[in-house]
C-alpha cells in the first residue's frame, strides 16, 4: 500500500555542517578490453554506477563510494580509467566518494555485454537492469507499507549481510547523498509487489519512493529510515 506523505518526511536534508571539497582525477594509461570487464564483474559500486548513468544520462553525475578503505588506491585507479570525468570528494578533509560521469565506450559495452551474459550481481540486474517505465506523470513522495501477506519472505538476516544492501545504506558517500536505492524500470505495481523490497523493508524503521516523471532527469527511488540502533 502507498500513503502519500510530504518530501521533507521521507528525504532528510543533508548535514550543511560538512565541508565538502573535490580533486580532479586523471587515468593513468589505458586499460584493456579484458581487465575493464574485470573490474566491472568484481566491483558492485562500478555496476551501480554504470547502471544508473545509462538510464539517466551518461552526463549524469554519480556518487560513488569506495568498497575497501585498504584498497582505495586500487580503486581511485580503477574508477577513474572506466570514466572520462573523475573526482575525489572529501567531507571536513575525510575521503568519502568519488563523482564521475561520461562512462568510456569500453565501459559501456562490457557493462552491456556482462548483463547479457548475467554476470552482474543479481540485485543489480533485478533492480536497474530494466528499461524505464513511464506511467506516472507526477512529482509525489509515497510511504511503502507492505501488508500483503503472500509475499515470499526472504531470509532477512541474508539481506542484513548483502553487500548490495550494505552499499546503499552504510558506505561513506552517504555523507554527501540522500541513501536512495533507484527503481527506474519499476511500476508502481511492481514496487509495491516486490518481494525484495518486502524483506529490505523489514530491515528497516520506515521506507518511501519518491517519483518524479515530470521533469529532468527522471526520478524513482525508493529510501529509508533506519532503526534508531542501526
Amino acid at each position: 500500500m502507498l500513503k502519500r506523505v510530504a518530501l521533507k518526511v521521507a528525504i532528510p536534508q543533508i548535514s550543511s555542517n560538512e565541508t565538502i571539497t573535490s580533486e580532479r582525477i586523471k587515468p593513468k594509461g589505458k586499460k584493456s578490453f579484458t581487465e575493464i570487464s574485470g573490474i566491472i564483474e568484481n566491483n558492485i559500486n562500478i555496476q551501480i554506477a554504470l547502471a544508473e548513468l545509462i538510464h539517466l544520462s551518461t552526463d549524469y553525475v554519480h556518487n560513488i563510494g569506495f568498497l575497501n578503505e585498504r584498497r582505495i588506491e586500487d580503486e581511485i585507479s580503477n574508477i577513474s580509467g572506466l570514466f572520462k570525468y573523475a573526482e575525489l570528494v572529501c567531507a571536513n578533509g575525510d575521503l568519502c566518494c568519488m563523482q564521475v560521469s561520461e562512462p568510456n565506450k569500453d565501459s559501456l559495452c562490457a557493462y552491456q555485454l556482462l548483463l547479457q551474459e548475467n554476470k552482474l550481481n543479481e540485485f543489480v540486474m533485478h533492480f536497474m537492469g530494466r528499461n524505464i517505465d513511464y506511467c506516472n506523470n507526477e512529482i509525489s513522495c509515497y510511504e511503502l507499507l507492505f501488508d500483503s501477506p503472500s509475499f515470499r519472505q526472504l531470509d532477512t538476516n541474508n539481506l542484513s549481510d548483502n553487500v548490495f544492501f550494505n552499499y546503499f545504506r552504510h558506505n561513506k558517500r552517504n555523507l554527501i547523498t540522500n541513501k536512495c536505492l533507484p527503481l527506474l524500470g519499476f511500476s508502481f505495481h511492481n514496487i509495491e509487489n516486490d518481494p525484495f523490497l518486502f524483506s529490505f523493508s523489514r530491515l528497516v524503521k520506515s521506507m518511501f519512493m519518491y517519483v518524479n516523471d515530470l521533469n529532468y532527469p527522471y526520478t524513482k527511488f525508493i529510501t529509508w529510515h533506519e532503526n534508531d540502533n542501526t
